[in-house]
């Protein structure tokens, strides 16, 4: 039923897709794989975020997909993430490929000059043959495109979708400093005299003692 059912979900995705293009999964290990989206809002709870199944969509112009990072334990996701697309299935690299869309001057949406750059571990492939390491390689209309290992997406550019946009940064955290610590404990290290001006001082009074 799933597999009847693909290409009606596919064809709603194509009319009403937010982005440029979209990785269409095309086989049950794609499907199935569980990911993160935070293209749009870095600023998400990685913690807490929902999970999807199937397909990506690209709405950045330049989109790394990658692995959801975990905690040291291995018992929750991490807080901090590489990847603006996160996969959860281990075979996939923190920083698998990069997927940039050159949309030109243009106001109009396409035609898009795609790219795709493997920076993995395990590779990936377009129609069957392995993209060269960090060498970005053209990605056309229907390519297909198999991450590590067999999951297999159809890229497609979005038919009257939005322009590729460049994603505001993430808001800095606030850090307290060191000096600020002091300061909120009452600036102790103001009141407390350096060792070697209490050197100082121990010398002088020495020296007035012996006058």
């Amino acid at each position: 039923r799933k597999n009847a059912e693909q290409p009606q979900l596919n064809q709603r995705i194509m009319v009403q897709g937010r982005g440029w293009g979209v990785l269409v999964a095309m086989g049950d290990k794609s499907r199935d794989a569980k990911h993160l989206d935070r293209s749009t809002d870095k600023n998400q709870s990685v913690v807490t975020g929902v999970m999807s199944l199937g397909n990506i969509q690209l709405t950045l112009v330049k989109t790394t997909v990658g692995r959801m990072l975990m905690n040291a334990e291995g018992t929750a996701r991490a807080a901090n993430q590489v990847a603006d697309i996160l996969i959860d299935v281990p075979s996939v690299s923190a920083k698998h490929c990069v997927i940039a869309c050159d949309a030109g001057a243009s106001d109009s949406a396409g035609p898009y000059v795609v790219t795709i750059a493997d920076h993995s571990r395990h590779g990936l492939t377009v129609n069957k043959v392995k993209v060269v390491s960090g060498t970005p390689r053209r990605l056309e209309h229907e390519d297909v495109v198999v991450l590590p290992f067999g999951m297999e997406y159809q890229f497609r550019i979005i038919d009257g979708g939005c322009r590729p946009i460049t994603p505001e940064p993430p808001e800095p955290s606030a850090k307290k400093t060191p000096g600020g610590r002091k300061r909120a404990a009452g600036d102790k290290s103001a009141a407390k005299p350096s060792a070697k001006k209490a050197h100082a001082a121990g010398a002088g009074a020495g020296a007035g003692a012996g006058a």
